[in-house]
């Protein structure tokens, strides 16, 4: 998938970016290519989605669809988190003890949706636009992001590897809310970066209210403002009196503790439980508690040895090859882009180790994670055969797990 358009990028501070290949980059259209290579990307998932839905059998639970009723373009959409996510635009939030409730879902994505369907479009119309519009600012300012480190080649090697990855579905018009994570994620970081501290504290409030793994931008930012803080104080010097290790121009950074704050308090008021998003995992049918049978996967480990190699067991273990890839890149992550990015990674990686009875959810929780895309976006540029292999392998499945899921499966 080439799409060779001459961009120019304009760098943070000077006008300019110098790259590893020692080529800058001048301000143009710099955000022509990483929406082309999303739209491209989307337009393909969209009609095998649509496809599927249309031609292929379904499971049982989805065979008489979701009660959906806008356009049948749509439909293949309505499925799974979208549901929950239309339910709590429609009703708001509700909690019944020992049984899936939604409030273990958070509540940016649908009030967005909420907002949209106001038009009086299906809320599931309404998340599937959202969807498509976040996932091509994702892309976008993934692009930004990378070029303001890696080479121009290495930077679309990185989106591509976003809009390719096999559940990348997730940012192309299904209503979840990992795209809405990482393009937060992606404008927090930029902001911070740019010394657009209040921006940037409230961007990452946006992400702590998107998915409990916000929590995860939260601290990378302040880690990256005590990184740039004390290589301020090294090379200029700072008063004194000033106890903190950040500035006080980051204080805007708290914006994303008091969301979290702010959220729990009213899950106590509401439901007398602060944690309430975490005690209903426990519940029948999701199981996902805490503890040593979570931490060390006896699910996975036991459907391996009641059921064998079965579909199921073979998409477990592919999402878990995915976590552990991604743990073993997290030093080059903190070598290539400091240790604020490698601390947003590592805590969006363990959330998905330890927490996963079984590392269902694991290639959509490693969504957000753009170090990552951009880890291997540097790897494969150099390396075109590999790359072409890598992407077409991956664009494969994506389109396997597109097909999927708008037949009822359970991809992520």
């Amino acid at each position: 998938m080439a799409l060779d358009v001459a961009i120019e990028v304009p760098g943070p501070a000077a006008g300019t970016v110098d790259h590893d290949d020692g080529g800058p980059l001048a301000p143009t259209r710099w955000w022509v290519r990483p929406l082309a290579i999303y739209l491209v990307v989307a337009v393909a998932v969209w009609v095998v989605v649509w496809l599927a839905s249309v031609h292929l059998p379904r499971t049982e639970l989805y065979a008489s669809g979701a009660g959906f009723d806008g356009p049948a373009l749509f439909e293949g959409w309505a499925r799974w988190d979208g549901l929950w996510y239309r339910s709590i635009a429609r009703h708001g939030y509700e909690a019944y003890p020992d049984v899936q409730s939604s409030v273990a879902f958070f509540p940016l994505l649908p009030s967005l949706i909420a907002v949209v369907a106001v038009l009086g479009v299906d809320e599931i119309v309404a998340g599937s636009v959202l969807s498509v519009v976040i996932g091509a600012t994702a892309a976008v300012l993934l692009w930004r992001w990378c070029a303001d480190r890696l080479s121009p080649a290495a930077a679309t090697t990185a989106v591509l590897a976003l809009c390719l990855y096999p559940y990348a579905l997730y940012l192309q018009g299904a209503v979840y809310a990992e795209g809405l994570l990482l393009a937060l994620g992606l404008g927090a970081f930029l902001a911070l970066e740019r010394d657009r501290t209040v921006l940037a504290g409230v961007l990452g409030a946006g992400a702590v209210l998107a998915r409990p793994t916000g929590v995860a931008v939260a601290l990378g930012l302040l880690v990256l403002a005590v990184e740039r803080h004390v290589a301020t104080r090294r090379r200029t010097g700072s008063p004194r009196w000033w106890p903190l290790p950040v500035s006080r121009r980051d204080l805007p950074l708290l914006l994303p503790p008091a969301a979290l704050a702010a959220w729990c308090t009213y899950l106590w008021v509401s439901f007398d439980d602060p944690i309430a998003f975490a005690t209903v995992q426990e519940t029948d049918g999701w199981d996902q508690g805490s503890g040593p049978t979570t931490w060390f996967k006896a699910a996975l480990f036991r459907q391996w040895l009641e059921e064998g190699w079965q579909p199921t067991t073979a998409r477990l273990v592919f999402q878990a090859l995915l976590a552990l890839g991604a743990v073993a890149l997290l030093p080059r992550i903190a070598t290539r882009f400091g240790l604020g990015y490698a601390v947003h990674t590592a805590v969006l990686v363990g959330m998905v180790v330890v927490g996963s009875k079984d590392f269902q959810g694991a290639g959509r929780y490693l969504l957000p994670a753009f170090s990552l895309f951009a880890v291997v976006g540097e790897v494969l540029a150099d390396r075109p055969v590999v790359r072409a292999a890598v992407l077409s392998a991956s664009a494969g499945l994506l389109a396997v797990f597109a097909a999927a899921f708008a037949t009822g499966s359970y991809v992520a």
